[in-house]
């Protein structure tokens, strides 16, 4: 079985494997983040075109 650095190719590919989900998991974390605070702001907007006399402005 072939071996970079003393360590077999199945290691590698663990160590990959964790590497790609840890990165996948951190960009839909801040995908989520973003979409989440685009929709606070859309409810915002709504409630307060529904309540125009507790506008804070």
């Amino acid at each position: 079985m072939d071996e970079y650095f003393g360590v077999s190719i199945y290691s590698w590919k663990i160590i990959w494997g964790f590497i790609m989900t840890y990165y996948a998991m951190h960009r839909l974390s801040t995908f989520i983040d973003k979409q989440q605070a685009q929709i606070d702001q859309l409810k915002e907007k709504i409630y307060y075109l529904e309540h125009p006399e507790k506008k804070p402005y």
